[in-house]
């Protein structure tokens, strides 16, 4: 006569919800430490409901439950592991950990920041903060900066979210200054890893630009700008200019001066500048590595 040991349906119709559930799962957006969450107490009522079920159906006077131990070891096991799972979702412990190991490569957005010229400002300063910038003259009256940023994050994480979290503007008499800000560095377990920016400016094109690069890369795109220009303190300038402007381009403590053509370059290192048509506009590089002058 076969005994009912109490466990062993506990058992088969966990490992068989489980799997239900696992396959389910696969064609779905349902994680595992979901699974484990609302998994491991039905274990604890299958058993219970075995016990009552087994009293219940018993003809004995006295009846005597027999036990498993294998099988309840098992749902032992799974119900320590839930408790766990429990205990680190209360805690915040496994919304980390889900968020890690979820953690990609994206490149998202930088909240574009805009902000109008007022009639008394003539110059913009502009500081690049720890990152490359592109500088870009246009006929609009306001200062706008857009651009992205590439990090590792989660799937609902973002390093910012509003403009004046990297970048801060404020006006001093005749002059507004752009501070542009680092953004906060990632934690990826026990190292912090440094987003990539890549930003650009847009200035209007009658007001006077000064840009500190901070000893990172800087493009200038003049355009037809009718106000002179100044960069220091840039490890490289990449310089765009069209052939219609009418510029002088100097050159201070640069190291080396690519592009355009020898005869450019030679000017630039002899004499320290050049010009372009009768050059009404001034375009002054300070303290750089190189200087990439590119005509189109």
């Amino acid at each position: 006569m076969r005994v009912w040991r109490v466990g062993t349906i506990s058992m088969g119709a966990s490992l068989l919800l489980l799997g239900i559930i696992l396959f389910i799962a696969q064609f779905s957006e349902i994680s595992v430490s979901q699974i484990m969450l609302a998994w491991w107490p039905v274990i604890m009522i299958i058993l219970g409901l075995e016990m009552l079920v087994y009293l219940f159906l018993s003809k004995q006077e006295k009846p005597l439950l027999h036990y498993d131990f294998l099988s309840i070891f098992f749902v032992a096991l799974i119900g320590t592991a839930g408790i766990a799972f429990a205990l680190a979702s209360s805690t915040g412990l496994l919304d980390l950990v889900e968020n890690e190991l979820a953690r990609e490569e994206r490149t998202l957005d930088l909240p574009p920041v805009s902000h109008p010229i007022e009639p008394e400002v003539n110059r913009v300063v502009v500081q690049t903060g720890p990152y490359p910038l592109t500088v870009e003259a246009t006929t609009g009256a306001e200062l706008s900066l857009f651009g992205t940023y590439r990090a590792s994050l989660g799937k609902e994480d973002t390093l910012v979210s509003r403009p004046e979290e990297y970048a801060s503007i404020y006006q001093r008499g005749d002059t507004l200054y752009l501070i542009i800000k680092q953004l906060p560095r990632e934690i990826a377990g026990f190292s912090q890893m440094t987003p990539q920016v890549e930003a650009t400016v847009f200035v209007p094109g009658d007001v006077e630009v000064e840009v500190v690069g901070q000893q990172y890369p800087v493009s200038l795109k003049p355009r037809d700008a009718e106000s002179s220009w100044i960069v220091e303190s840039a490890s490289t300038v990449s310089l765009y200019l069209q052939n219609e402007n009418d510029v002088e381009v100097s050159a201070t403590r640069v190291e080396e001066t690519v592009g355009a053509d020898e005869s450019i370059n030679r000017l630039l290192a002899e004499e320290g500048s050049v010009t372009f048509g009768e050059g009404t506009h001034q375009i002054t590089i300070i303290e750089a590595f190189q200087l990439t002058l590119m005509m189109g």
